[in-house]
C-alpha cells in the first residue's frame, strides 16, 4: 500500500486548527467580558419631598390676636417646622399630610404671605401664596363722663383700671362740676402721661377724644413707639374746646405715651380702641 503523506498532514492540521478555534474563543471570551458594563451601585435611600397643597385658616384671624390656619400637603413629618414669610413659628405636627400653626397678626393692612414647610432633614417646599383676610375687630369707647358725680370738686389719683384701659402715671381725675358735670382725666404734669391695656393684651388705638381749656394752639402727640400722631388743636380761655384725634394706626400697642406742648392740662374724655371677637 502506496504511502498517503496527507494522512501525516491530517493530525498536525487538525491540532493546528482546534488550537487556533480554541484560542479564538478564549480570547473572544475574554472580549466579551471586558465590554460589559459595571454594575451601577445601589442609590441611597432618599427622603420623600415635601409638598404643599393648601394652606386655610382654622377659625377666624383678628389683629391683635394669635390665630392658627391648617398646612395640608403630603410627606409631612413629626418635626417639620412652618414658616411665615421666612420666619419660624410655632408648628404641631397633626399627621403626614397635615401641619397646624398659629401666628399673631400685627398688621391688618397684610392680606398674603409666604409658606413654607422645613422638615428635619431634606429639602423644603417651595414658597406657597397664602391670602387672607384680617378682621379690625369691634371698637369700644372708653367714656369718662359716665362716671359723673352729683357734686364736688373730687380730684386725685385715678382707679388703676378703668374699661379696659391700665393707667400709669401722670394722671388725676378732675370733676368739672357744674361746668359739664362729668368727669374726666388730666395731666397731672400738663406734659406727658401714658396707659396701655388690661392684662398687657395687645389693642390698635383708634382715637381719644380731648378738651382743650387755653387759647394758645398747643400739638398732642400720640405715639406707641413705632406709630405716631400729632394735631395741632386750639382752644379758649373761656370754655372747652372739644377735639376728637384719630390715629389712623393698623398696629397693635400694648401701651400709649400721651404728649402735650404747654404747661396749662389737657383733658381726656374718652379712648376707643378696636377690641379683637
Amino acid at each position: 500500500m502506496p504511502f498517503d503523506p496527507f494522512l501525516l498532514l491530517t493530525p498536525i492540521l487538525l491540532l493546528a486548527i482546534l488550537s487556533l478555534v480554541g484560542f479564538t474563543g478564549c480570547q473572544l471570551f475574554l472580549d466579551f467580558e471586558q465590554a460589559k458594563p459595571p454594575t451601577p451601585p445601589t442609590p441611597p435611600n432618599q427622603a420623600p419631598q415635601v409638598q404643599i397643597s393648601s394652606v386655610s385658616v382654622d377659625g377666624a384671624a383678628f389683629a391683635c390676636k394669635t390665630f392658627r390656619f391648617k398646612v395640608i400637603g403630603s410627606d409631612f413629618v413629626a418635626g417639620s417646622s412652618v414658616t411665615w414669610n421666612g420666619a419660624s413659628i410655632p408648628t404641631s405636627f397633626v399627621s403626614a399630610t397635615q401641619l397646624q400653626a398659629e401666628v399673631t397678626v400685627n398688621d391688618v393692612t397684610q392680606t398674603s404671605a409666604q409658606i413654607t414647610v422645613i422638615p428635619p432633614s431634606g429639602t423644603p417646599t417651595a414658597p406657597f401664596p397664602f391670602s387672607f383676610t384680617v378682621g379690625r375687630g369691634v371698637p369700644k369707647s372708653v367714656t369718662f363722663e359716665s362716671l359723673r358725680q352729683s357734686a364736688g370738686n373730687n380730684t386725685g389719683p385715678v382707679p388703676s383700671t378703668f374699661g379696659g384701659i391700665d393707667f400709669g402715671s401722670g394722671w388725676d381725675w378732675f370733676d368739672h362740676n357744674t361746668e359739664l358735670d362729668a368727669f374726666d382725666i388730666q395731666f397731672r404734669s400738663g406734659q406727658e402721661a401714658s396707659f396701655g391695656f388690661t392684662g398687657g393684651v395687645q389693642r390698635i388705638l383708634e382715637s381719644i377724644v380731648v378738651l382743650n381749656y387755653s387759647n394758645s394752639q398747643r400739638t398732642v402727640t400720640l405715639s406707641d413707639g413705632v406709630q405716631t400722631k400729632s394735631v395741632a388743636i386750639v382752644g379758649t380761655t373761656t370754655t372747652f374746646v372739644t377735639n376728637t384725634i384719630t390715629t389712623g394706626w393698623t398696629k397693635c400697642s400694648s401701651s400709649v405715651r400721651v404728649q402735650c406742648q404747654g404747661n396749662e392740662p389737657l383733658f381726656v374724655r374718652v379712648v376707643t380702641y378696636l377690641d379683637p371677637i
